[in-house]
């Protein structure tokens, strides 16, 4: 799928291959340097991608997850994901991940990317998909929010970064 960004560029929306494990270490990398708001705060050695990229298309192939990457002029800029919950009872649940790199935020990269997920999650039968963000990240929050995410839980002091707690925000939303 091809859409336009609020720059008027072309950004290729579609999902993972095999090949794309060394530009997913650069995109996972360039965010851990940057020192984004996103779960990892280490950097990812070629071991562990290689394993990651295996494990996300084992599970795509199952109906398991659903992961859309954003690309311009042949670049990852963006990626999202919905895992479905591993628990028998909970499978109509997904966990939503998504992160774009510095430089392609607020130009509609991020928005569009969420909302072909959450399409495309409702065909492997997720009805309800939950995020976790922290509690500074104002434009995240915005964005969830206009997409019509609403707050569930705040776990206060839920993430410890460079010796700094910040909330964590839960939030869910019923496709």
């Amino acid at each position: 799928m091809c859409i336009r960004d609020r720059n008027g560029d072309k950004v290729y929306l579609r999902y993972p291959k095999w090949e794309d494990w060394k530009q997913l270490l650069r995109f996972i990398n360039s965010l851990i340097e940057e020192k984004a708001k996103i779960s990892k705060i280490k950097r990812v050695r070629k071991k562990e991608e290689i394993e990651y990229i295996k494990k996300v298309l084992e599970e795509c192939e199952k109906g398991e997850r659903v992961q859309i990457l954003a690309e311009v002029n042949k670049k990852i800029v963006g990626s999202c994901e919905i895992k479905k919950s591993k628990s028998e009872v909970n499978q109509h649940i997904g966990n939503l991940g998504v992160s774009v790199l510095k430089g392609y935020r607020g130009i509609g990269i991020g928005k569009k990317l969420l909302q072909t997920c959450m399409e495309k999650a409702k065909e492997i039968g997720i009805e309800i998909v939950t995020l976790d963000v922290y509690a500074d990240n104002e434009r995240a929050i915005k964005i969830y929010k206009k997409l019509g995410f609403k707050e569930f839980g705040r776990l206060k002091r839920g993430i410890k970064r460079e010796g700094k707690y910040i909330d964590n925000i839960q939030m869910y939303k019923e496709l």
